[in-house]
């Protein structure tokens, strides 16, 4: 059997059953005798890293220019008049873009 730690209680590998910490449930009896045993469970996945919010808005302005991008590569392409640009250019393209934006 194994087993992997959650925040409360294990998870059952093989089955993928969750079962609370409660010495009423069948489960964790047996899972506390595979500890006294020897067992070993697997540890418990590490916490998210917290998403940093605070440039929120400079995020959104960089979607919104890669959009308007995006949207005259495409017209390009359809009116049959797009060139290759360089990366160099590619990137005063966006700061063209962003620079209109609010």
């Amino acid at each position: 059997m194994a087993y992997k730690l959650l925040k409360v209680g294990v998870l059952r590998l093989i089955d993928g059953a969750t079962i609370p910490p409660s010495l009423d449930n069948m489960d964790w009896r047996e899972y506390q005798k595979w500890l006294a045993a020897g067992g070993v469970p697997q540890p418990a996945d590490p916490d998210p890293v917290p998403i940093d919010l605070s440039n929120l808005d400079n995020l959104e302005k960089g979607l919104k220019a890669l959009g308007l991008l995006f949207r005259d590569y495409t017209n390009a392409l359809q009116a049959g008049t797009h060139t290759q640009k360089t990366l160099a250019q590619l990137r005063a393209d966006f700061t063209a873009k962003w620079n209109t934006l609010p």
